[in-house]
């Protein structure tokens, strides 16, 4: 199997869409070609509408028109049916390639009295791979993240806003969603923000390995990296354990039975 060159965008948030667009460019422009590339969740204060959300996927799909590969838009709010939705798009030169939205708004901070619970995670191919999407606290939930390594996922992004006093909890998080899934586990996190009760989200975007050892943990502020993941150690640590394999009499074509 390939090695997937895996763009980490870990971007502040913004109040104005055309500012969080300027600044997707930017930070678009310093990845070189990637294969897979994320942005963080709650990057745009505010939801969009019809019309802004598809002016983000066209721009999203212009800027994969030079990064190559697949584009994770992040998380953000779009009103759907008058209620907001945590909704993430993943773009190819061509269009929307998959969709996933938040299943279980946070109701630690309030959330879930604002946002509608969405499907939960999504998969999709990209150049090299198979890739799927969980929004930032439905990773708390290990029976969602199994969903796309069910459905053959190598590499599974956790676009999120997790706050720097709870980074500790998603660096283990991380740890053992990839172990447990044999899959390549990556936290992109929000930076440069606050939650309303005070509390700083400062970046420190996390991507842990198949056997679940952390590869590596960006800084506290708005930048960019560039990983390489080599997806033969999905195969290598598989070959020792079968963890998938056992659980699968469990699930129906890759999706929980009730």
């Amino acid at each position: 199997m390939p090695r997937v060159r895996f763009g980490i965008m870990q971007m502040g948030r913004v109040e104005d869409l055309d500012e969080g667009l300027r600044t997707i460019r930017e930070l678009a422009s310093t990845l070189g070609k990637v294969d897979l590339a994320s942005l963080p969740e709650a990057w745009l204060e505010r939801p969009l509408s019809e019309d802004e959300e598809r002016r983000l996927t066209e721009e999203g799909m212009q800027v994969v028109s030079t990064l190559g590969g697949v584009l994770v838009m992040g998380g953000y709010w779009a009103l759907r049916k008058g209620r907001p939705l945590m909704i993430s798009r993943a773009v190819s030169a061509s269009g929307v390639v998959s969709e996933a939205s938040k299943r279980f708004p946070s109701n630690a901070v309030g959330e879930r009295t604002e946002v509608a619970p969405g499907d939960g995670p999504s998969t999709f191919e990209f150049p090299g791979g198979r890739a799927g999407i969980v929004l930032c606290v439905d990773a708390s939930y290990p029976e969602l993240v199994r969903l796309p390594a069910l459905e053959g996922a190598h590499v599974v992004i956790n676009p999120a806003s997790i706050p720097f006093d709870r980074i500790y909890l998603w660096r283990a998080l991380a740890q053992s969603r990839a172990a447990e899934n044999t899959v390549f586990f990556a936290v992109v996190n929000l930076a440069d923000a606050r939650y309303k009760d005070g509390r700083s989200v400062e970046g420190n975007s996390i991507v842990a390995s198949p056997e679940g050892r952390i590869i590596i943990e960006l800084g506290r502020k708005e930048t960019t990296e560039v990983v390489n993941l080599d997806l033969d150690e999905i195969h290598a640590r598989r070959e020792r354990w079968p963890y998938l394999d056992d659980v699968r009499e469990f699930y129906d074509g890759g999706r929980r039975r009730p």
